[in-house]
């Protein structure tokens, strides 16, 4: 006998909405990591985290088929007998031969295949997920409407089960499991619920149920979770796909709650059953003890009344999410470009919290036992969320918008303490005056009020204010920051206020972040321009393999090493100079802190002269512009890319070629209107260096390559040819690749024309990924990690797509397939599709809208032909006037006669002569 087998079940689909705990249907057909309940890496609070209620044996699907006198069950999952079933007791319950299992998030598609089955038995699996309507995208719902077709020319009854065992039951011996079998006008519910559990258990008042709106069902709340009850109830299900048993249940015992729907399906007929498991757990504790709960309490208050909704509004939730699932997956692209996009939906479902009181946060990292991750709370982390937003923008921009909001609350101020004293303490210049001071009176240290008041002295006099410093991440719950240690925090909420502004045309977000803003940006030249090249300088340390190296030297000192780092291991006091790759120092200046900052002061002149009107703020940014700008290409620029650091202070240099060193002119010319900062011809030539140096196959776009040096991945552990004495080791920061970065310089190379380079890299991340079906968990500190979700930056590379609701200004310029082109067309607040066609001298776009509206005043298309004979603009079906049309070197603008909203569709045709 031979078998192949591969396995294919790391990840899956994931069932659950933004924040509201999920589980996932695999390729085996079970339903996985069951976190609903305030518990596993989900939760922050540490009992929690180590709560697993439970596992893979405690749900089930399973289908009896009978034709005439044949009657056949299967368990409609791939794997061993099990659940009662025995190959010598009972063989004829067996588990399905094959399922055929199509992730494509937010669905997950299952076809069971069977030799003895008569019917064809198929799954869609899905939870609500519909852009721009976050309320329905938050609902703890999962839906599984199962396809039943008839093949034969016979009649076939077909008997369908779906089984959850009651949560509460087994759990702790004194909590009672209540389980109720309920018949309403609509549907049949199974509610599940516990009592005697502590107020301070994570599934205190909560509740779960199932439920199906097919009229002609059999449900029982009691079938022991056991061999011998569940050997009998088989006998029971194969009889007449009837299940007698009680209809409620009050106990200790492990159950199942159990329904059963009959469908009647005729020669060549189809018949949909849906069945929709619900969750209601209000009791969200953190670390800190205090109740946050979820953002649903506010629409529902049990897992019976979110069936109630879900079944009021099911044409709505399905019909909207298979939409949006539509529009993503139709396209004439190759099918791995869309596959590869979409697979990080499932980060947006999975590691969310979404709080009562309307909080918002992204896990950084999902904790697991292999990739380890996030011990507790890491938030919402800026350097990170400058990749992972663009999802978040595009897709729930009313949540992108709480992210930036909840970190300016943050910036660093005299009254943000403790972390204001402790960074002022970190300038050398500080520490130096607060000693002095200290000395002469000891009560300093003593007293937080004299403590304030000194700081306050020593800030004034030597100028090192750290105002203005931005958060890292929500490090306690959604309350508090871990620190402001990174350099790339301050041009990071800059750019990520800019572009988000400039998509959602929101420019009262600039306004009120405005002072932040500025805040932000002379922190940098206050602290970081050590050398006065008018360029961020990272003072040591400037990463956490700094500290690795001093505890291999002073570690035997015990409690007294940690006691005397600050007086060894960096220039400062605590760390302020690192950056995203945190085990990875830049000392000195860096390209891709440079260039972020260079961008980032281009992004404040532009909201200095659009918005808040201030010339001389605007000029003053634009003369440090030209001399860091001046300093950065005489300082890093090599010829053929920048080099990754030079310390002018030690000489020292590093001339590595780093993958990611222009994402602050990704940010530029990609995702924003600013342009080039970087003139085009450099940004060209670093993106072919990149391409030509860093991408291996078969491994991806490593972060950092020597051209012609050693790597540890082939070498083993090395020193960084930089005379630094820091180690270079195997599967370092430097030598790995990061999908986050990886969809970011892709993206970034598309839209500038290199499409081949880029689409490798991408071809080489769906490779990578799909091995061992672990294609919707990306990995970096901890599973499901946030950064690959600028995933949807392929999109808008690929279609050329950027949109400025500010302006109403709208450029579509499609990278692959121009001459027919079609895909999904997202900006904030709208989705749709898009299609693009060049025939007969006519270059026509058409964009049509499934949800939203968005405006528009003048939109931009490639130029095609060098003379045009006539344009015509039609918004939702009606020709509206164009006011004139220009043509630079590459492009046709056209502008309307006025902005109008586009509410079905939008549909542009340019005749060339």
């Amino acid at each position: 006998m031979k078998y192949v087998y591969r396995y294919a079940t790391s990840s899956g689909i994931v069932l659950g909405g933004l924040g509201t705990g999920s589980l996932e249907i695999r390729a085996d057909g079970c339903l996985h990591e069951w976190h609903i309940f305030n518990n596993g890496p989900w939760s922050s609070r540490g009992e929690d985290r180590h709560l697993q209620v439970m596992d893979i044996s405690d749900s089930f699907f399973a289908v009896r088929v009978k034709r005439g006198s044949r009657i056949v069950v299967r368990l409609l999952r791939a794997r061993s007998y099990e659940l009662g079933a025995d190959p010598y007791r009972l063989p004829w319950v067996k588990p399905i031969d094959s399922i055929t299992f199509s992730g494509r998030p937010p669905l997950a598609f299952l076809e069971y295949d069977d030799s003895k089955l008569d019917a064809k038995i198929s799954l869609e699996a899905l939870s609500p997920f519909i852009p721009g309507d976050v309320k329905n995208s938050a609902l703890p719902t999962a839906l599984f409407k199962f396809i039943v077709e008839n093949p034969t020319n016979d009649s076939l009854e077909v008997d369908l089960l779906f089984a959850v065992r009651n949560p509460f039951s087994g759990l702790k011996k004194e909590v009672v499991a209540l389980t109720k079998v309920k018949k309403e006008g609509k549907y049949t519910v199974i509610v599940m619920g516990g009592s005697n559990l502590s107020p301070n258990h994570p599934m205190y008042n909560g509740s779960l149920a199932i439920a199906t709106t097919w009229q002609k069902t059999s449900s029982v709340a009691f079938i022991k979770k056991d061999f011998e009850v569940l050997k009998r109830m088989w006998v029971d299900f194969r009889k007449d796909g009837i299940l007698e048993g009680p209809e409620e249940y009050e106990g200790s015992d492990p159950h199942y709650g159990v329904i059963t729907t009959k469908v009647r399906v005729e020669p060549k007929e189809r018949k949909e059953v849906v069945f929709i498991l619900t969750w209601f757990f209000p009791n969200h504790i953190d670390e800190e003890g205090s109740r946050l709960g979820h953002m649903y309490e506010n629409w529902f208050n049990s897992a019976e009344d979110v069936v109630k909704y879900t079944i009021n509004h099911l044409d709505y939730l399905y019909g909207n999410t298979k939409k949006f699932h539509d529009v993503l997956y139709d396209t004439n692209l190759q099918d791995w470009i869309p596959s590869l996009v979409g697979s990080q939906i499932t980060t947006l479902q999975k590691a969310t919290w979404f709080t009562k009181d309307g909080r918002f946060g992204i896990w950084e990292g999902y904790h697991d036992p292999y990739y380890m991750g996030p011990g507790s709370s890491a938030f919402n982390t800026t350097d990170v969320m400058y990749y992972a937003s663009i999802m978040l923008l595009i897709l729930f921009p009313e949540l992108e918008k709480k992210f930036l909001l909840q970190h300016a609350e943050w910036v660093l101020s005299p009254e943000v303490e403790p972390y204001y004293t402790l960074y002022a303490l970190a300038v050398p210049e500080n520490m130096n005056e607060f000693k002095k001071m200290v000395a002469k009176d000891p009560s300093i240290i003593t007293d937080f009020n004299k403590m304030k008041k000194a700081i306050e002295k020593v800030v004034k006099k030597t100028g090192k204010d750290p105002r203005g410093r931005i958060m890292h991440y929500f490090g306690h719950s959604l309350k508090r920051p871990d620190a402001y240690h990174m350099v790339d925090l301050m041009p990071k909420y800059v750019l990520m206020t800019y572009r988000d502004a400039l998509w959602t045309g929101d420019e009262e977000l600039i306004k009120k972040l405005w002072n932040s803003l500025k805040a932000a940006m002379e922190c940098i030249l206050r602290l970081h321009d050590l050398v006065e090249l008018k360029l961020p300088y990272h003072q040591t340390p400037a990463g956490f393999e700094m500290y690795n190296v001093y505890h291999k030297i002073f570690g035997v000192l015990g409690r007294l090493a940690n006691i005397g780092m600050p007086a060894v291991y960096g220039s400062t006091f605590i760390p302020i100079g690192f950056q995203t790759f945190d085990v990875w120092s830049f000392i000195g200046i860096a390209a891709y802190t440079s260039v972020l900052w260079l961008c980032a002061l281009s992004a404040m002149r532009r909201m200095a002269d659009e918005v808040i009107k201030d010339k001389d703020y605007s000029d003053n940014v634009s003369k440090i512009i030209e001399e860091a700008r001046r300093n950065l290409y005489g300082n890093l620029w090599n010829g053929e890319y920048f080099d990754l650091w030079y310390d002018p202070i030690s000489g020292k240099r590093d001339k590595a070629c780093m993958a990611a060193q222009l994402v602050g002119q990704w940010y530029a010319s990609a995702l924003t209107d600013l342009g080039y900062i970087i003139d085009r011809e450099k940004v060209l030539k670093t993106l072919k260096s990149i391409f030509k140096y860093n991408f291996i196959e078969d491994e991806g776009l490593i972060n950092g390559i020597y051209p012609g040096g050693k790597r540890p991945a082939y070498e083993g552990d090395l020193k960084y040819p930089n005379d630094t004495g820091l180690p270079y080791s195997v599967g370092c920061q430097m030598d790995t690749p990061w999908t986050g970065v990886e969809f970011a310089v892709a993206s970034h190379m598309i839209y500038e024309g290199l499409v081949e380079e880029g689409l490798k890299i991408l071809r080489d991340i769906h490779e990578r990924y799909v091995k061992g079906g672990h294609y919707w968990n990306h990995v970096e500190w901890g599973a499901h990690y946030m950064r690959p979700m600028s995933a949807w930056s392929v999109v808008l590379a690929i279609e050329g797509l950027l949109y400025d609701r500010m302006r109403g200004r709208l450029r579509i310029r499609p990278r692959i397939n121009k001459e027919d082109f079609k895909w999904i067309f997202t900006v904030p607040g709208a989705w749709g599709s898009i299609e693009h066609v060049l025939r007969d001298k006519k270059q026509v776009l058409l964009v049509k809208l499934a949800k939203g509206d968005f405006e528009v005043g003048r939109i931009v298309l490639e130029k095609v032909g060098e003379k045009i004979k006539e344009v015509k603009v039609l918004i939702d079906g009606v020709e509206t006037k164009v006011d004139r049309v220009d043509m630079s070197e590459d492009e046709v603008i056209i502008e309307l006669s006025k902005r109008q909203k586009v509410t079905r569709e939008l549909n542009v045709i340019v005749e060339y002569a």
